[in-house]
């Protein structure tokens, strides 16, 4: 088997000066789990914040509710289930929003 070998230059202050500056608004979290386990975010400042916040929360108008959905981890394995539902009922008696919040709940596995 023919083996491959990448020869890469060493980075200068610079170049590392720079990679640290990319990362210098990033942390780590347990997310209050106590474990090991770490993950790392952005700290984000206005009004990037507030932008990023609208963006993630797919914010909805509907009749006179207004709702978000905040889907915290994009990992398919830590995604939230829970769910809404807003609209608007013709009934013989009048008009009647229905609302509902269905919060599901993540399997565990021991």
């Amino acid at each position: 088997m023919h083996q491959r070998v990448v020869s890469l230059a060493s980075a200068s202050s610079s170049d590392n000066l720079r990679a640290l500056d990319e990362v210098r608004d990033f942390a780590v979290t347990d997310m209050d789990r106590g474990g090991p386990e770490r993950w790392t975010y952005q700290i984000l400042s206005e009004p990037r914040l507030s932008a990023e916040l609208r963006r993630m929360a797919n914010p909805v108008s509907s009749e006179s509710v207004d709702c978000i959905s905040f889907q915290p981890s994009p990992l398919y394995e830590f995604r939230s289930q829970d769910r809404y539902r807003v609209e608007r009922w013709h009934l013989l008696g009048g008009d009647w929003t229905f609302t509902a919040i269905f919060d599901g709940l993540l399997p565990t596995c021991d």
